[in-house]
């Protein structure tokens, strides 16, 4: 359980400074001034392209940080015990069945392991868990 809150800890750490990279990103003034309409235009379209950017990688470190932080053998992979020690760590109040069913939604390639690429791809399609897991995490 303290490995899992270290992790924790770091990933808030993470994605604290990529937010504030985001910030910094979406502040800085569009360089060049056509005319004041198409300035308009093309700076609206400049910050929405950019916000959508930054927060996809946003979402994308957020879930590597999660999937990290419950990989404790640091192999890549989690299988179903791991995955079920993680969630009573966080204190989801999930029961084994819930778990079980989590998994298989997880381990697309049925391989018996969910690795960093399935993770962040369950973490995209966005799930009740997710909200879940963000909120233990205060992120």
């Amino acid at each position: 359980i303290e490995l899992y809150k270290r992790r924790v800890n770091e990933s808030k750490a993470y994605i604290q400074e990529k937010r504030e990279e985001m910030e910094a990103v979406l502040n800085q003034p569009t360089k060049g001034v056509p005319a004041p309409a198409i300035n308009s235009t093309l700076s609206d379209t400049k910050t929405t392209i950019a916000a959508s950017v930054d927060a996809r990688k946003i979402t994308i470190a957020l879930a590597k940080s999660v999937f990290a932080s419950i990989d404790f053998t640091e192999s890549g992979k989690v299988d179903r015990e791991t995955l079920g020690k993680a969630l009573r760590a966080f204190q989801m109040g999930m029961n084994e069945a819930n778990i079980d069913r989590l998994y298989v939604e997880m381990d697309k390639n049925n391989d018996g392991s969910v690795d960093e690429e399935e993770f962040i791809e369950w973490w995209e399609r966005g799930s009740p868990v997710t909200m879940l897991l963000k909120e233990k995490v205060k992120i």
